[in-house]
Order: C-alpha cells, then structure tokens, then sequence
C-alpha cells in the first residue's frame, strides 16, 4: 500500500466535511483510506493523506465522495510517524525483519 498526499480548496463553511465517519462512510468502498485530514482555515486548504494501491484510486475515489482534489502526490511515511506495524513492514521490505523470539 502507497501513501498519497492531496489538496484541495475547501472553503471554512464546507469544513464539516472533514468529519471521520463521513470521510470513512465516503471512502470505505473504494479501498481507500483516509489517514489524515487538516484544514487551514485562513488559506481554505485541506490536506488529506491516504492510504491506497495506486494514485489513480485514490482519484476515484475522492471524485465519487464529491471531493476534488487539485494535487495529489505519492509521499513516503516518515519513521518519527510510523506505528510499530508500519516499522515491522518497512523492515520487511527492507529484508530486515526482526527476529522473533
């Protein structure tokens, strides 16, 4: 799975938009999921990152939550971010997996 980096102009009365479930409810179909919101009210900017297979689903599917998104990005999860899982699956890709005991 990638991580995506998207942002879009979202003005300060859309913002209950960003609720959690709304966001989870909109994108649980596609595969998609959305790991971060954050809203710049003074600027009427959100970022999202999501978690995805591919960019072009991550298209998908914020156009079919009704969400544009004027840039998205590919970004790589930086480690002081990971969660022990994320760890665990870097090292493994890395051919470095802990050994268990």
């Amino acid at each position: 799975m990638g991580h995506y980096l998207g942002e879009c102009f979202l003005a300060a009365s859309a913002s209950n938009t960003l609720a959690p479930s709304a966001l989870d409810a909109a994108f649980a179909p596609s595969g998609v999921r959305v790991l971060q919101t954050i809203f710049v009210p003074d600027d009427e900017v959100c970022l999202y990152l999501f978690e995805s297979d591919s960019l072009e689903r991550v298209r998908q599917a914020s156009a079919a939550a009704g969400i544009s998104i004027d840039r998205l990005h590919p970004v790589e999860p930086t480690l002081h971010d990971a969660t022990p899982a994320d760890l665990l699956e870097l090292a493994k890709q890395a051919g470095t997996e802990p050994e268990r005991r």
